[in-house]
């Protein structure tokens, strides 16, 4: 359908979803693709754009707007050739052009469903990177471009202070209710409860990394 205007015949049928940003984590959707032919090639399209764009529209250059959405297509392979993400510029409508994200999957079948998952949040995920661990930044990031996310972007994080010192900095978000926790990551809240006694204090190391990272000027950004 056009921005702005009833459905045309041609276009009838077309679903909108309308999604408010949390800051409790990403949101995502899911859902089952059926009746599929095994071996047969197969298309995906979804646009994206920001609902205040649509409602109170400002110019705004195409460079300036970041996608933010990822499409997963599981049980399936994508030809990563010939599926992009771009986003461009609405025209001839509205009068104030809407940047919009432009979602094209190919995808082959290997049986009679595949799962579609759209995960809508998260521009930037941060990686650390220290010596050797910048290999593992780099084979993500071809795995990335392998399987057609990429407009998944990976931020290397390199440390100089001591693993020990930046866990203890955890205190005093937690002491202040600033860090919430989910009784499901036993494992995490055993590591913490035990450091610095733990065999293993990787969770919380992670932990201090995603609150560092979060603390950091950029867009809503997930941590590894």
């Amino acid at each position: 359908m056009g921005l702005g205007r009833p459905p045309d015949p041609e276009h009838i049928g077309d679903t909108f979803l309308w999604m408010k940003r949390s800051e409790k984590g990403p949101n995502t959707f899911s859902q089952t693709i059926k009746d599929l032919q095994p071996g047969r090639l197969y298309s995906f399209k979804m646009l994206v754009c920001d609902y205040n764009d649509l409602i109170t529209p400002k110019p705004k250059k195409v460079e300036e707007a970041k996608s933010i959405s990822t499409v997963l297509i599981e049980g399936a392979d994508v030809d990563t050739t010939r599926s992009f993400t771009e986003v461009y510029a609405s025209s001839p409508e509205p009068k104030v052009p809407v940047c919009i994200t432009y979602h094209w999957k190919i995808f082959r079948a290997k049986t009679t469903t595949a799962t579609l998952t759209v995960i809508y949040c998260f521009s930037q995920f941060a990686v650390e990177s220290n010596n050797f661990q910048q290999l593992m930044v780099d084979d993500l990031e071809r795995r990335l471009r392998r399987n057609g996310h990429t407009n998944v972007k990976i931020k290397s994080l390199q440390h100089s202070s001591q693993k020990r010192s930046r866990i203890y900095s955890l205190e005093t978000y937690v002491s202040q209710g600033l860090l919430r926790f989910s009784r499901k990551h036993q494992e995490l809240l055993q590591q913490l409860t035990q450091f610095p006694l733990a065999k293993n204090d990787d969770g919380p190391d992670a932990l201090e990394m995603a609150v560092d990272t979060a603390r950091k000027p950029w867009i809503k950004v997930g941590a590894l």
